[in-house]
């Protein structure tokens, strides 16, 4: 089995969250993530550290004379001891961040679990990994924090993680206080699967790790139109080779792939994979005009037609009624370009709904070069520090446009003040400005990039917690409705400027 304690006595790499303590001066562990790096292997550099040196960031702005948390990465030699008590070693024999952590803890599992990180899984463990396009094997030593979490931790914890990893890791409070342990597949970098379009089967091309061609061998769960299954394996590659062709016995809409490597043990796997078939082209050309002309002859509306033609591209082996092809691939794509998201309401999966919802309203304020608006009548400084705060550029100016009437009177005063502090701090430079009238003419919520607009479904602080969709608005349209939200802007007979 690989675990990163096959590597005792070689450099990995740790990424951690300190909490310095202002009653003793003591650094205490909140979460680290520690992971193998093999010479071969593209690295993950978000942050700053650079040739393996180590990096240490905090808020510089906190109150010294209070609790304040610190990100640091270094590079440690791994020990005997490191694996017994992870949480209590600290960074660097001579360095200050030591910590004294007395707190009992263990590993989660017997044995390393398989993450795979070449598509999004559904647990949180891949989270805090590194996107790769293979597995990590991976363990978590559970322990819990020796000191109260309280918000202005988790709001230092929150910005420094998303400045410096990209992602929030405070919405994370099961991992508070653990160790991640992560060892990347020792054999491969990744796997690339194509289908056979001739006859049913799949070629496999395997990208080895420098000196680590040995044998691997697959299994294989095919899938038909019917969801009736058929288990293929152990399949072997040929030893050594970077591709290798499988037949299989009747054609396949998915598959599941096991991977094994030559102990048998296995090393990866893929889930539901499906391959596109067909895509239809549509193409229409312009064939005539209609006039219609009033009792004077005159025109008065052009009605033009067209002539249509569809185009299939491939061949539907799947059969020629199957027109949607991998549906769950479409789904994907279209949240990963961020044209449609989709929150599903499911009260079993609020917390990682909410999560999702900060991920897709973060990638689109910082897809921003020089502003932001932010439409939304019921916008409270809840949501201007879980959403705001956050954002990269400082450079930036962030927009908010909210409604007098709609918001309470100490909503207006909370919401001004913190505004207010973000400008003085140097957090993020955002202004503020409330529509007039009892109805305000603002309904729906609009989120705007520079020159690209999105429409949300419901308020920032309801996101994630009731059924609703970010969607795209398209770019042809998107300039009615930046014109109109500049002329809500601009204009203090329709707003008022509060920051």
């Amino acid at each position: 089995m690989y675990s990163i304690d096959n590597y005792i006595g070689q450099q990995f790499r740790r990424i951690s969250f300190l909490v310095k303590r202002a009653d003793d001066g003591q650094y205490h562990h909140l979460l680290s993530v520690v992971e193998y790096l093999f010479p071969d292997m593209q690295d993950y550099n978000e942050f700053k550290a650079q040739n393996r040196s180590e990096y240490i960031d905090f808020i510089k702005d906190e109150d010294g004379d209070k609790d304040k948390v610190y990100f640091v990465v270094d590079f440690p030699i791994l020990a005997k001891d490191y694996i017994d008590s992870p949480n209590s070693y600290s960074i660097g024999p001579e360095k200050v961040l030591r910590w004294d952590n007395e707190t009992e803890g263990a590993w989660k599992y017997d044995r390393p679990v398989i993450v795979p990180l070449h598509k999004d899984e559904k647990g949180v463990l891949a989270s805090f990994l590194p996107k790769r396009r293979a597995s990590a094997f991976v363990n978590v030593f559970k322990s819990q924090p020796q000191f109260a979490l309280d918000d202005r931790i988790r709001e230092q914890f929150s910005k420094l993680s998303l400045k410096n990893l990209g992602k929030d890791v405070s919405l994370y409070p099961e991992y508070y206080g653990a160790v991640v342990a992560a060892c990347y597949n020792p054999q491969y970098k990744s796997l690339d699967l194509t289908e056979d379009t001739l006859s049913p089967g799949v070629y496999i091309r395997i990208n080895y790790r420098d000196n680590a061609t040995k044998q691997l061998s697959f299994r294989f769960r095919l899938y038909s139109d019917d969801n009736a299954v058929t288990e293929l394996g152990a399949l072997p590659a040929l030893e050594g080779a970077f591709l290798t062709h499988f037949d299989f016995p009747h054609p396949f809409r998915k598959l599941d792939i096991d991977v094994y490597d030559a102990d048998g043990g296995l090393i990866d796997f893929y889930d539901k994979v499906v391959f596109v078939h067909q895509i239809n082209v549509g193409m229409q050309i312009k064939s005539k005009e209609i006039h219609v002309k009033d009792a004077k002859g005159e025109t008065v509306k052009v009605i033009e037609k067209f002539a249509g033609e569809q185009f299939v591209i491939g061949n539907p082996k799947v059969g020629a009624d199957d027109k949607k092809v991998a549906p769950e691939i479409a789904f994907q794509q279209s949240e990963n370009s961020l044209t449609c998201v989709f929150f599903d309401g499911d009260k079993e999966r609020v917390e990682e709904n909410e999560r999702k919802a900060v991920e897709t309203v973060m990638k689109i304020l910082n897809k921003a070069s020089k502003r932001c608006y932010i439409c939304d009548m019921y916008f409270t400084v809840k949501t201007l520090v879980r959403f705001v705060m956050p954002v990269k550029l400082t450079n930036v100016e962030v927009r908010i446009l909210s409604s007098k009437e709609e918001l309470k009177a100490n909503d207006i005063v909370q919401l001004k003040e913190g505004c207010e502090a973000m400008i003085e701090k140097d957090v993020v430079n955002v202004s503020c400005r409330l529509l007039r009238g009892e109805k305000a003419a603002l309904h729906d919520r609009f989120i705007v990039a520079d020159e690209q607009v999105w429409l949300v479904g419901c308020s920032l602080d309801e996101i994630g917690k009731r059924a609703t969709t970010i969607s795209r608005v398209p770019a042809d349209y998107s300039k009615k409705i930046l014109d109109r939200i500049e002329d809500w802007w601009n204009n203090d007979e329709l707003s008022e400027k509060i920051v």
